[in-house]
C-alpha cells in the first residue's frame, strides 16, 4: 500500500506493478491535480523511467533547449554549458516536464483502480504480519507493508515517529508556466542571479516553466512583486512573468526537515519528501523520490522479509539522499542578495573550471 499520489508515490506503484506486486495507492486529495508548474528530471530518474518502459513518453513531455548555465541579471554568462557537454558528462541532459502531465502519465501507466482519492490517513496500527490503515472517512484497510510517500508534511511520518518540526529556510519561492511568445524563449535552461533574487527557466513541451527565489516577499507575493524584482532583467524573464496568468503563479516559503535517523518502523517506511524533504535549489526533490521508488521496489523484490527489504532500501538510499539534501540546503543558505554578495558569488563561481563544474553536477546527478 502506498500513501500519497504524487510523483514519488505513483512511481513507486508503477515500479512495484512492473515486478508483479499488487499495490493500491491512497491519496488524500479528492482528485489527482498537481499544481501547474514544472520540474527537472535528471538523467538518473530518466533511466528509472526507461526501465519502467515509459522513458520515451516522459521525454516527450519535455521542451528542447540549447544552452544551460548561470547568468547575471543583464544576461551575461557566469557559466555557460552547451547541451552536448552535459550529455557527455552526465549521460544525458536534464529535461523539464510539467508536474501535472508527468503525474497524469504515471496514472495512465497503472492498472485501472490502483489509485483511490479522497482518502486522508488518520491512523496506523501494526501487528506481526500486517498494517491496518485508518482514513478520515471512517474506512480502514490492511496490507502487508505500507509506503508513506505523502510529502513534506507527511502524516505517515508523524504517526511513525511523532511530530517533526519543519525547518524554515529563510527563502520564498515562486513557480509558474507560460506559453512562449518568441521562438527563443526556450533556448536557455538555467538560473539567473541578481541583487533582488534568482530566476530559473526550464522549457517544457510547448511552454516554458520558471521559478524565482528571494529571501522574503511582501504583500501577496504575486505578479506585481515579481515584476518589481525581475522586471528589468534580461530577456525573456520579464516577458515570462507578464505572460503567466496571476492564478497560475504559486508562492510559498521554503522548508526542509532535519535528517531522520530511520525511515522505517516495522512494516511501514517513508519515501521522497516524507523521508528527506530538501530545498529546491538543486532541482532534486522529485528526482530523489523516483530513485527511492526504484530502490524500494528492488529491495522488496529481492528480500522475502518486509523488514529486511526496508533495511536494504535504507542502506541503498539514505546516505545518498542525505548528502543531496545537505548540498541543497547549503546552496540555499549561500544564495545571498544585494549587489556585493551576488557579485562576489558570481566572481567565485566564474573562476571554477568548466570541467570541475560538470564534475560537481555529475556528483549530484548520479543515482
Amino acid at each position: 500500500m502506498v500513501i500519497g499520489g504524487g510523483i514519488g508515490g505513483l512511481t513507486t506503484a508503477l515500479a512495484l506493478v512492473s515486478r508483479g506486486v499488487d499495490v493500491t495507492v491512497y491519496e488524500r486529495a479528492p482528485e489527482l491535480c498537481e499544481i501547474g508548474a514544472g520540474l527537472g528530471v535528471w538523467p538518473a530518474p530518466q533511466a528509472v523511467y526507461d526501465r519502467l518502459g515509459i522513458g520515451d513518453k516522459v521525454r516527450g513531455l519535455a521542451g528542447p533547449w540549447k544552452t544551460a548555465g548561470l547568468r547575471r541579471s543583464d544576461g551575461t554568462y557566469i557559466v555557460r554549458i552547451p547541451i552536448e557537454d552535459l550529455r557527455a558528462r552526465l549521460g544525458g541532459a536534464t529535461i523539464g516536464v510539467h508536474r501535472g502531465e508527468l503525474q497524469a502519465l504515471l496514472l495512465r501507466s497503472l492498472p485501472d483502480g490502483t489509485v483511490h482519492t479522497g482518502k486522508e490517513l488518520v491512523g496506523l496500527t501494526q501487528d506481526g504480519s500486517s498494517v491496518t490503515v485508518s482514513f478520515a472517512d471512517g474506512t480502514s484497510t490492511a496490507a502487508c507493508a505500507v509506503v508513506g510517500a505523502d510529502g513534506l508534511r507527511s502524516r505517515t511520518r508523524e504517526l511513525l515517529f511523532g511530530p517533526r518540526r519543519l525547518r524554515r529556510c529563510r527563502m520564498a519561492a515562486w513557480r509558474g508556466t507560460a506559453s512562449p511568445g518568441d521562438d527563443d524563449w526556450g533556448d536557455f535552461a538555467g538560473e539567473t542571479w541578481g541583487p533582488t533574487g534568482r530566476f530559473g527557466i526550464l522549457p517544457i513541451a510547448g511552454r516554458v516553466t520558471w521559478y524565482a527565489a528571494a529571501r522574503r516577499f511582501s504583500n501577496s507575493g504575486g505578479k506585481h512583486e515579481l515584476l518589481r524584482r525581475f522586471g528589468d532583467w534580461h530577456h525573456p524573464i520579464p516577458d515570462l512573468i507578464a505572460a503567466t496568468e496571476p492564478g497560475q503563479i504559486w508562492c510559498d516559503q521554503v522548508y526542509d526537515i532535519a535528517p531522520l535517523r530511520h525511515w522505517s518502523k516495522g512494516r511501514v517506511t517513508l519515501l521522497g519528501d516524507a523521508a528527506h524533504a530538501m530545498t529546491p535549489d538543486l532541482g532534486q526533490g522529485a528526482c530523489q523520490a523516483v530513485l527511492d521508488a526504484w530502490a524500494l521496489a528492488e529491495a522488496l523484490a529481492t528480500n522475502d522479509d518486509v523488514r529486511g527489504a526496508f533495511d536494504a532500501y535504507e542502506r541503498a538510499r539514505k546516505g545518498r539522499a542525505r548528502i543531496v539534501a545537505m548540498v541543497a540546503r547549503a546552496t540555499t543558505n549561500g544564495a545571498g542578495e544585494g549587489r556585493a554578495a551576488v557579485a562576489m558569488r558570481s566572481a567565485l563561481t566564474q573562476r571554477v573550471p568548466l570541467g570541475a563544474a560538470l564534475s560537481a553536477l555529475s556528483f549530484v546527478a548520479k543515482a
